[in-house]
């Protein structure tokens, strides 16, 4: 590209975010097919009922989670991010979860305040009810291990965040 500017400050500008190095590229076309077709899906009576149907499926999570004693954080969205707090737990509970069945992401410190871990849920419209009960379901289970296991005097000071 070319730039024409008599302006010190938008010379300087362009000098230390604008490198030699820096460069852009077209997009292939078979990425323009997938963007292409993508969109077409976004706006269609199809990208309608799959917004629904996510939003449903979101609720519907956040509502069990409730059931279960659970809490969440923010809007709703297709990640669901649920409040454990403690790392302790947190890490007892992702410890749970692949013998309960269930894949969630543990975030932690420094990712989050301390005291503040939480897993995140991703959701999928594609997701039917049942899946939705049972990642629920499986999440209550795999916390109230983590939390037996504390209760139960599991020395979890490998698991508690230093400071």
């Amino acid at each position: 590209g070319f730039v024409a500017t008599n302006s010190r400050a938008v010379k300087e500008y362009l000098r230390f975010y604008s490198p030699s190095c820096t460069f852009t590229n077209a997009l292939s076309p078979v990425q323009v097919a997938i963007v292409s077709k993508a969109l077409g899906i976004v706006r269609s009576a199809e990208g309608a009922r799959l917004r629904r149907d996510l939003m449903d499926n979101i609720l519907s999570l956040r509502m069990q989670l409730k059931d279960h004693g659970m809490d969440y954080y923010g809007d709703p969205s297709a990640i669901v991010a649920v409040k454990t707090g403690d790392e302790a737990l947190a890490r007892m509970t992702a410890r749970a979860l692949p013998d309960v069945g269930l894949i969630a992401n543990l975030v932690e410190f420094p990712a989050v305040g301390k005291g503040l871990a939480r897993f995140r849920m991703q959701v999928m419209a594609t997701h039917t009810e049942d899946e939705v009960t049972a990642a629920a379901d499986k999440m209550g289970a795999a916390m109230r291990i983590g939390q037996a296991q504390l209760d139960a005097g599991y020395d979890a000071s490998e698991f508690r965040v230093a400071g």
